[in-house]
């Protein structure tokens, strides 16, 4: 690495033959152009990379939702990036076919609010789902204005749909209708309170809770 100030290149940002411009604590730098590796990579390099790509692929169709609700244990890395590390040590199961997840070991946001207390999510007549809960919210770190998300993931497509102010935590309940398009496809479930702004006057989130797999059949 090398500083200059106002070379014959000036100031720049950006790629020029072998080298690659930037600033850096308020200073012009020049930094060589890494090499690629001549070195094969070890087995272990090989699955870490893998692992990696995996979790990538699952999380980042959720990256927008995880940068509102997963800051709580988030340190400086940011909220994609702590959710990420969570789920690589946490969620991801290596097995002797690849990898797969432990879906009740995933999270979609963390935070200290209270969470559900004794879900149950069935399927309804609509059809569709129903999910219902025990009233906490006399209890610490809860309020009956509490507002529900729930996230549905489709593994056969690799989607995830949600349900935003599906319902309050005072109502005990939310009626959660399926479009047509998912139905007979497995779904997996969670589902979090987050406060309502005018009710606190800022933000709190609780830590997703895994509602289960579950299968809502056509009507015959």
């Amino acid at each position: 690495m090398a500083i200059y100030n106002d070379g014959i290149l000036g100031g720049f940002s950006g790629k020029i033959g072998p080298v690659v411009g930037s600033r850096w604590r308020g200073k012009n730098v020049l930094r060589s152009l890494p090499r690629k590796s001549t070195v094969p990579p070890s087995n272990k390099q090989v699955a870490q990379r893998d692992r990696f790509a995996f979790a990538v692929h699952f999380l980042s169709p959720l990256s927008w939702l995880l940068t509102q609700t997963f800051t709580f244990f988030m340190g400086a890395s940011g909220p994609y990036r702590a959710a990420l590390s969570y789920h690589l040590k946490h969620a991801v199961v290596a097995t002797p076919n690849g990898f797969e997840w432990k879906f009740s070991s995933v999270l979609i946001s963390t935070g200290q609010l209270r969470g559900l207390q004794a879900p149950r999510l069935l399927v309804a007549a609509e059809p569709g789902l129903l999910l219902q809960w025990e009233d906490n919210s006399h209890q610490a770190l809860a309020h009956p204005t509490d507002v529900l998300t729930v996230v549905l993931y489709v593994s056969q497509q690799h989607e995830f749909y949600y349900f935003e102010d599906a319902a309050l935590r005072a109502d005990g309940e939310a009626q959660l209708p399926i479009p047509e398009f998912l139905w007979n496809k497995p779904l997996v479930v969670w589902a979090f309170f987050r406060t309502a702004l005018e009710a606190t006057g800022e933000a709190h989130i609780a830590t997703s809770d895994y509602l289960g797999n579950i299968v809502v059949v056509k009507p015959a």
